[in-house]
């Protein structure tokens, strides 16, 4: 996946499984998942609801570790290229 920006991310569970929500520069809904391993990143259109992204088509969607362990946004921007705006 190549480099995208995100911001405003925003860690909605204090469980597993690890999940955010964030927008792209261009202002597109962003929605990361962990659970049991996986790890997907869906990216819904501009404008739309984070419902949007979670129904969207996985922009990213792989079996990263044999565990459900919880995973930093550190760990998700490491194995998927994308980049947290400062």
């Amino acid at each position: 996946m190549s480099s995208l920006v995100i911001t405003d991310v925003k860690r909605v569970t204090d469980f597993l499984p690890t999940q955010w929500h964030a927008r792209t520069l261009d202002g597109r809904p962003v929605y990361v998942r962990y659970k049991y391993g996986r790890l997907s990143v869906n990216i819904g259109p501009a404008g739309g609801t984070i419902d949007d992204a979670v129904s969207a088509v996985h922009l990213f969607n792989e079996q990263v570790a044999d565990d459900d362990d919880d995973i930093g946004i550190e760990d998700v921007c490491r194995l998927t290229g994308i980049v947290v705006a400062p």
